[in-house]
């Protein structure tokens, strides 16, 4: 069941990229940075994906990069440097603004204090790596789309720069954040990466799409 769940995720993933596409840069970076911070808000929950233990969030990283690399192919390379910008700072009020709402005392009504805080309490160390991991993985990306796109097919170019930045994401994240902590860190980081290939290689052929739609 969640095999299916992941497919139509991706599929409305890819779907609000080609949308806001449509609409223009404005409209492409918000679902970019809105992809963003819905990884960093779920990054807690675990599924059971084709038999791994893996954080549902996979995706969503996949899909803002995706998106980051439809901007840069039809807006520049300047305009997705500035998007990064954007969104690391974007990546920083929404941890300060989960802060506030955590440390807020409720009143005697409140029901929801407690899932609030589970959800959005997230420790330092893991704040820290991920605004790394992300900043440092999608500077990555932008360079190597450009070097493939000169050579590549849009859907090359995406893929093999995904491929780089992807593993450089997911060991940089996976050491930083979680190196003494879990079992056999190998794993995890194999683990999510798979997850992230499959995401990848969903997404990459549909890219031709925009080519008919430019």
């Amino acid at each position: 069941m969640n095999e299916i769940i992941f497919f139509i995720h991706i599929f409305l993933l890819f779907g609000s990229i080609a949308v806001a596409k449509r609409f223009g840069k404005e409209a492409l970076s918000i679902i970019i940075s809105l992809q963003i911070v819905l990884s960093n808000l779920f990054v807690t929950k675990q599924i059971t994906l084709f038999g791994l233990d893996v954080t549902s969030t996979d995706a969503y990283m996949i899909g803002s990069l995706v998106g980051m690399n439809v901007l840069q192919e039809f807006f520049g390379k300047e305009s997705a440097k500035k998007i990064l910008s954007f969104n690391t700072i974007v990546l920083i009020f929404f941890s300060a603004a989960a802060f506030i709402q955590i440390i807020y005392k409720p009143s005697i009504y409140d029901q929801f204090h407690s899932s609030f805080s589970t959800i959005l309490s997230v420790s330092p160390r893991v704040f820290i790596a991920s605004i790394i991991s992300f900043y440092i993985s999608q500077q990555i990306d932008i360079e190597l789309f450009a070097i493939f796109r000169k050579k590549c097919s849009l859907a090359i170019a995406m893929t093999f720069s995904l491929l780089i930045s992807q593993a450089a994401d997911t060991v940089l994240f996976g050491y930083l954040a979680l190196y003494g902590i879990v079992h056999s860190l190998f794993s995890v980081i194999i683990m999510s990466y798979v997850i992230k290939l499959i995401t990848l290689f969903s997404m990459a052929p549909l890219t031709s799409f925009f080519r008919k739609a430019k």
